[in-house]
């Protein structure tokens, strides 16, 4: 697809590689005709609302969902701060709209850009689920009404000079993540990448904190599931593979207690769980630990990439041997670099064998 730009209208999944091998993605961008952020600029301060002016290109319609608010200093060029909600909107013109809450007034200034997101985690740009050996060379990604890139249950993914950054003249790009990554193996690569004005992280690594709903001692066999509240983002079952070690991690610290080793296993898509065969021993009162798929903790090469003007973290890891070097960092509103487990969200494993050095931060956090 080198060269190829894909515009698309109405929001959608534009590629998705599924159950697929050793897969080239050459030079393609997507786009969209409408997009799903706006932005307008900061015209009047009230005492309790900004009044926006949107171009026609830009404008809201009137029924339309706007669920956070950014600003954005082009002076800096740069966000100013953390994600903002307003009380409600009022429309004086088409173009001109007034939001109403005294958070969006604490970061804005008459000239700074305001920013409306109208969607979360809805479908990525780039689904690549139970895919091996997929490499992915000069893909841009201006927009997008959830992430950029979600990888889910997959061997070995490489992103050459992609680049998920707004197009020009615009300061927002994918509503949340840049890109995503649960449950896979190998080593996912990123060398040369760009990021600037997504939602949230521009990477995050990660398997997940699974509960374990039955456990039968004599059997050996028990049920893990995936909290429902955030669930996986691809929308799959999350799954083991047989022969994966699975650490027993106490809900309360997040320690691993001990270990456990899939025999066999049965997914059950449509019921959210996946009943396993296991050899080990499980602790009798289950309610109080997770299952966690320490096998499925990939090796990660963050190199040579440049990230600016973001929500949130930027590199965010959950895995075991990883490398994040020679890379700069740009004002993040959040911590550039994150190595730490989430329990809040179900994510983890702790991290081992991290590696940073010779990085440049500026203005992050």
């Amino acid at each position: 697809a080198e060269g190829a730009v894909l515009i698309c209208d109405g929001w959608m999944e534009p590629l998705s590689f599924r159950y697929a091998q050793k897969v080239t993605l050459n030079g393609i961008t997507i786009d969209y005709k409408r997009r799903p952020n706006n932005q307008g600029e900061i015209v009047k301060l009230g005492k309790d609302f900004v009044e926006v002016h949107f171009t026609e290109e830009e404008r809201l319609l009137k029924d339309q969902i706007v669920l956070r608010i950014m600003l954005y200093n082009k002076t800096k060029r740069s966000f100013t701060g953390a994600g903002v909600y307003h009380q409600k909107m009022e429309f004086l013109t088409p173009n001109n709209v007034r939001f109403y809450g005294k958070d969006i007034l604490e970061q804005a200034k008459i000239g700074h850009v305001l920013i409306t997101y109208s969607g979360f985690h809805y479908r990525p740009a780039i689904l690549i689920y139970k895919t091996s050996d997929i490499v992915l060379n000069d893909v841009t990604i201006h927009a997008q009404a959830g992430m950029g890139i979600v990888g889910h249950l997959n061997k070995n993914i490489t992103m050459n000079r992609l680049k998920v950054v707004p197009n020009e003249g615009r300061f927002a790009s994918t509503n949340t993540d840049a890109t995503h990554f649960a449950t896979n193996r190998g080593l996912i690569r990123f060398n040369g990448c760009e990021f600037g004005g997504q939602g949230d992280d521009a990477t995050n690594i990660h398997t997940y904190y699974t509960h374990i709903t039955e456990n039968d001692p004599i059997k050996k066999e028990c049920e893990i599931a995936v909290d429902r509240k955030a669930y996986t983002h691809s929308s799959y079952l999350d799954e083991p593979r047989e022969g994966d070690v699975l650490a027993i991690v106490d809900k309360n610290t997040l320690e691993e207690t001990g270990y456990i080793r899939v025999r066999h296993f049965w997914p059950f898509p449509l019921k959210d769980k996946v009943k396993i065969h296991y050899d080990g021993e499980l602790p009798q009162n289950i309610d109080l630990y997770y299952l966690i798929n320490i096998t499925a903790a990939p090796r990660l090469e963050f190199v040579n990439c440049k990230i600016r003007s973001h929500r949130a973290r930027s590199v965010l890891v959950k895995t075991r041997k990883v490398l994040i070097a020679n890379n700069v960092f740009e004002g993040t509103t959040g911590t550039a670099i994150h190595v730490g487990a989430e329990g809040d969200w179900g994510e983890g494993p702790a991290s081992e064998d991290v590696v940073i050095r010779d990085n440049l931060f500026r203005n992050c956090g």
